[in-house]
């Protein structure tokens, strides 16, 4: 198995799936300030129960990339199998996310 600076794969692997699932969480609270950037009340209205929803944001993006395989100690794809990998993987959870703000419209971001 790959090894490197003496860490098995696997290891590298679960700290990138925490890494990214951390970005993802802190990409919606800063989307928040991006769309808003002057206007503090607006923040503040919609930031009032973000952490539940950014956290479904972010489980359903690892998930739909963990379905196609992403987090794998053996994947023998070129960049361009990656990245296709990675689009159709953001494309499910999009697909997953727009089914759970249906049943669930207070769960919107």
């Amino acid at each position: 198995m790959l090894r490197f600076l003496r860490q098995q794969a696997t290891r590298w692997l679960l700290f990138m799936g925490v890494v990214e699932f951390l970005l993802l969480l802190v990409s919606v609270q800063l989307a928040l300030h991006v769309r808003f950037p002057t206007d503090e009340g607006a923040v503040h209205e919609l930031s009032v129960g973000l952490l539940p929803r950014s956290v479904l944001f972010a489980c359903a993006m690892i998930l739909g990339m963990l379905a196609l395989g992403m987090y794998q100690a053996q994947m023998r794809d070129s960049s361009f199998g990656g990245f296709i990998r990675q689009a159709i993987g953001f494309a499910i959870a999009s697909l997953f996310l727009i089914i759970v703000y249906y049943l669930i419209p207070q769960a919107y971001i």
